[in-house]
């Protein structure tokens, strides 16, 4: 039996797999062979959890593919794990996400996505802990977000609701708790995995006081995204937004090569408006009816910025 400090294995030859055990000896969890190469050096499993603790799933992931290096002698290894499971761990032990097979397993006759997970022997060898996408500013700065942000995110959209209502889209009550701001961080992983919306957190002294997305990106010969933002409402007027997006514009440019970023604010946003301008987005004009923002459609004045170096 194969045992980590809170778990331990138990093999189940018929089904080419292991049942994950807690210290009770509890099933918490299974573990299916997919695919096996001796010859090609990889494994590849599904991880089933009935547990989602992220201390349990991270000594399951570390024991398991200690054994599967060690004893195996194995160069890669691949995880499908549920999107709705703890991510966080596969990333402290260094884990890559290498795609995302939507509606890939079924469970209580719903389909889910999943993600697949890689790690190589040499990765494994020099365990550090990865450096999840971060732009660095002054002042403040952008990060990716974790599972375990999700308390900061559903403080900053209750803490600032009254104030961001004028703003952006109706929110029903379900939205203000931790179970949908994990599944909205989820949602934008899967998005950045398809290229199409990046999400931010601004942070200042590790709180969230605000978010900022490049959104809608297209490739090919459009080269172009929409950027979006918000900020606390106490945090408005000390040149923190206009950091962010000057941030986000040097990423967009200069690592993704983007030609054209653009913006949408509403007409009477006085304040959205002196941060592009300020960070050198030039107006176009309106456009009627653009966005629908809480319960009606409003006008917004649209702004963009060309990369000037391409």
């Amino acid at each position: 039996m194969i045992k980590g400090d809170f778990v331990a294995f138990e093999a189940v030859k018929s089904e080419r797999g292991y049942i994950i055990k807690d210290e009770s000896n509890m099933d918490i969890g299974k573990i299916q062979i997919v695919e096996y190469s001796k010859e090609n050096r990889n494994c590849t499993f599904r991880l089933c959890i009935y547990k989602n603790d992220s201390e349990y799933i991270r000594d399951i992931i570390k024991s398991f593919i200690e054994m599967l290096f060690m004893n195996e002698d194995l160069y890669k290894i691949n995880i499908l794990v549920k999107e709705d499971r703890e991510l966080q761990p596969f990333f402290d032990l260094n884990f890559h996400i290498e795609g995302v097979l939507t509606n890939n397993t079924m469970d209580a006759s719903k389909y889910y996505n999943e993600i697949l997970f890689g790690i190589d022997y040499d990765i494994y060898t020099n365990l550090k802990t990865i450096s999840l996408l971060r732009l660095d500013g002054k002042n403040i700065n952008l990060r990716i977000l974790t599972a375990n942000d999700a308390n900061k995110l559903l403080n900053y959209y209750k803490d600032n609701k009254k104030h961001l209502e004028n703003f952006e889209e109706l929110r029903d009550e379900t939205f203000y708790t931790i179970e949908k701001q994990k599944l909205i961080i989820r949602q934008q992983y899967v998005q950045l995995l398809n290229g199409n919306n990046i999400f931010f957190g601004i942070f200042k002294d590790e709180n969230i006081i605000g978010i900022i997305q490049l959104y809608n990106i297209v490739w090919g010969i459009f080269k172009s995204a929409t950027i979006g933002y918000s900020i606390d409402e106490k945090q408005q007027g000390k040149g923190y937004m206009k950091e962010a997006v000057n941030l986000i514009l040097k990423y967009a440019f200069q690592t993704l090569k983007l030609h054209r970023v653009q913006a949408g604010t509403l007409v009477d946003n006085l304040k959205s408006k002196s941060v592009l301008k300020a960070c050198g987005f030039k107006e176009i004009g309106i456009s009627e009816k653009y966005l629908f923002i809480n319960g009606s459609w409003q006008d917004h004045c649209i702004f963009y910025k060309l990369n000037m170096d391409l």
